[in-house]
């Protein structure tokens, strides 16, 4: 059973990142199933986009990346964060972290979506211990007495001593596995675009809290920021519906005076902000 691979459900950012991890700590070989395409692109996405998710790196994740090997090329196309600056909104009062304070070359970076998919991509088809199957998805779990049997949809069965469902908050494994779940509804939305800017960011990454929700700017490469402004539903409604210099200049009042001035905002996204929580655990 130690030669049959690990199995892993869901290539998104965690699975992902998983396999390697897995790789790098000593497993022989790790199957990765996803039920979307994998495909790695001929050129990779340089130009930065005006429509993208971003993700934040912490100073922690960074060092697990460049244990990888993967931290330089994440860099090339990361904005780092130096500081991060809190305040709330109408009160005196404002917290900053430097890494200079904190003895790290940085508090942590932020890479769009598209790149940081691609650099771990890259890894994962590079290593030929690590087999892809995507598009791919179960269609069966059995329980064995070491491990598990899993049936794909296109016909051939897995067994594995190891798996992993790293398929999302709404995961089908988990449900086969008998794992019940439970949602807790905050009743608030996050919208997320990004933001062009008059001056340079700095390396600063803004946390500012409002009477109705937290609002996120973190920088990215280019004179833009990530934006993450959360609130209630209805309220979130609202802002998807305004036009952009309207709400731009709402934005703007709800700023750090010292945060540079926002010059335009790019497609906007929502999610909403719902805890799942795992009952228990698989065994």
């Amino acid at each position: 059973m130690a030669q049959q691979p690990l199995l892993i459900v869901g290539g998104g950012m965690a699975g992902a990142l998983l396999a390697l991890l897995l790789r790098h700590h000593g497993a022989a070989a790790v199957t990765l199933v996803e039920s979307h395409p994998l495909t790695l692109p001929d050129e990779p996405p340089l130009t930065p986009s005006f429509d993208a998710r971003s993700t934040a790196l912490s100073a922690g994740t960074l060092g697990v990346l460049d244990e990888l090997g993967l931290g330089e090329a994440i860099r090339e196309h990361a904005a780092q964060i130096d500081t991060v600056h809190v305040s709330r909104r109408s009160r005196l009062g404002i917290t900053r972290l430097r890494a200079s304070e904190e003895g790290v070359p940085a508090l942590g970076a932020v890479v769009e979506n598209r790149w940081l998919g691609f650099v771990l991509l890259r890894a994962l088809y590079a290593d030929a211990a690590i087999e892809v199957l995507a598009p791919e998805r179960l269609s069966a779990i059995r329980r064995l007495e070491d491990g598990y049997q899993a049936s794909l949809e296109s016909g051939r069965t897995l067994t594995t001593p190891l798996l992993i469902a790293a398929d999302g908050a709404r995961s089908r494994t988990r449900e086969w596995l008998g794992v019940s779940a439970r949602d807790s509804d905050t009743g608030h939305d996050a919208m997320i675009a990004n933001l062009s800017l008059a001056s340079d960011h700095q390396g600063i990454a803004y946390e500012r809290f409002l009477n109705d929700g937290p609002l996120a700017l973190l920088p990215l490469p280019d004179r833009r920021f990530a934006l993450v402004w959360t609130g209630p539903r209805d309220q979130v409604d609202a802002w998807m519906a305004m036009e952009p210099d309207a709400l731009l200049a709402r934005l703007q009042e709800q700023c750090p005076a010292d945060a540079p001035p926002l010059t335009g905002i790019g497609e906007r996204q929502r999610y909403p902000l719902v805890l799942t929580h795992a009952c228990a655990q698989a065994v």
